[in-house]
């Protein structure tokens, strides 16, 4: 028989046990029920996540996009800035790479659409600015771009570059009143600024100013002592006021730097400082060296500075050689014949000196040709027609000092009433130099 106390204890029992399974399912209806009005909420933190992540892929394409572009890889650098686009548009900094990256492909109406996107997105961005100053350059439109380099110097005052860059259009606009206005208003904000006192420089020199344009790139140099272009303009300048102990001296100091050393400009250069200077062995030992290197071989200056020193010198066969190199390289151009000319005179070899001379003044009859001309007569013995070609000369260029001199020296000993030649009447005849305007020969 059943124990009555036993099966009151099993009724028990399944009764909690229903209770408990009757309150499970009444929690798992609630929580569905929650779950229906919730829905919303989820999705809208799933959008912003994904939001949130597309921007990270997004930064990471721009600066793959950067660092290929810095390299040179432009299909690469491109693949990259147009998918970091195509995950977020609204991005200033890759629609400004994207018209970089068009703009050194060559593709300038893509540089411009991006350009313009760009500034829609930020107007106020003086970087998005002075691209597009640099992609008017690229068009010749010097107006737009001298606006858009102002419009980001006045949005970044203190970026030099931008203010160069405006300044320089403005020259390159023939506008140098406006250029140098805009810089000296900008000179306290960049006073130890080498680039603007470079560009000033720059400024004093196109007005006529040379000793001021020494000063402000010898500042420029205090500025950037190591500067290639500062100290090479300093030393150009310094040539064209007579400092030439200083322009040489700086010359030497660019010609050691391994990446300059075979500038030929500036080797000749320093050349003609040494010239100046009295150093004439030390020049023509430059000037060999210029010219028996490759590059060097067809340098027309290089071989006529390298004749006249070593007229000079009395070197006559190299300067017969280097006369005859300059003749060959420019054989319709007078030059190489006058320097021929000073070689024969040199070596008293007066017929050869004075025809010579005469072809050089049939091509252009300048001061300087017509008054080696008139020295080469006087040394035949023919001072009155000598005394004629110097007039000449003054003629043509009235302050030819050489000219002017040799003509005083021979006023008094002139015999024009009974010359016993007259060997310049038809160089002087000659309607090319008879309607001569003008000559700007220098001294031999």
């Amino acid at each position: 028989m059943a124990n009555p106390r036993a099966i009151a204890f099993s009724a028990a029992t399944r009764t909690l046990r229903v209770a408990r399974v009757a309150s499970c399912v009444a929690i798992a209806l609630l929580t569905l029920s929650g779950c229906g009005t919730q829905g919303t909420y989820t999705k809208e933190r799933v959008s912003t996540a994904k939001v949130k992540m597309e921007g990270l892929k997004a930064a990471t394409e721009h600066q793959m996009a950067l660092q290929a572009f810095l390299a040179g890889d432009l299909p690469k650098a491109i693949k990259h800035c147009d998918y970091s686009i195509s995950l977020n548009s609204k991005v200033v900094r890759s629609q400004l790479l994207r018209g970089r990256i068009m703009m050194e492909m060559g593709n300038v109406q893509a540089a411009s659409e991006a350009f313009t996107k760009a500034q829609e997105l930020g107007p106020e961005d003086a970087e998005v600015q002075y691209f597009q100053g640099l992609l008017a350059e690229r068009v010749d439109d010097t107006a737009a771009a001298i606006l858009a380099f102002e419009r980001a110097s006045n949005l970044q005052p203190t970026n030099a570059q931008y203010a160069i860059a405006a300044a320089e259009n403005m020259i390159d606009a023939r506008d140098i009143a406006r250029a140098e206005s805009f810089l000296k208003a900008r000179s306290g904000q960049f006073k130890h600024n080498p680039g603007i006192r470079h560009l000033r420089g720059h400024i004093e020199l196109m007005k006529g100013n040379k000793e001021a344009a020494v000063q402000l790139f010898s500042e420029a140099r205090l500025l950037a002592p190591d500067d290639a272009t500062i100290i090479e303009d300093l030393s150009r300048t310094q040539i064209a006021v007579g400092e030439f102990g200083q322009a040489e001296s700086n010359l030497q100091q660019l010609l050691r730097r391994p990446e300059l050393t075979d500038r030929r400009d500036l080797r000749i250069l320093r050349a003609r400082c040494l010239i100046e200077l009295g150093r004439v062995v030390d020049a023509r030992t430059i000037l060999i060296e210029t010219t028996s290197s490759d590059a060097g071989a067809n340098d027309i200056e290089a071989w006529s500075m390298l004749a006249k020193v070593s007229v000079e010198v009395r070197d006559f066969g190299r300067a017969r050689a280097a006369a005859n190199r300059v003749i060959a390289l420019s054989p319709k151009q007078p030059e190489g014949y006058v320097l021929r000319a000073l070689v024969q005179r040199g070596i008293s070899d007066l017929p050869g000196a004075q025809a010579s001379i005469e072809q050089a003044i049939a091509m252009k009859p300048d001061a300087a040709s017509l008054t080696l001309f008139g020295m080469i007569l006087n040394d035949r013995g023919n001072q009155a027609a000598a005394s004629r070609a110097f007039a000449k000369a003054v003629e043509i260029q009235p302050n030819y000092e050489p000219a002017v001199r040799m003509q005083q020296s021979l006023a008094t000993a002139a015999n024009a009433t009974n010359p016993t030649s007259n060997p310049i009447t038809n160089i002087i005849g000659n309607p090319v130099i008879t309607n001569a305007a003008s000559g700007n020969g220098s001294s031999n």
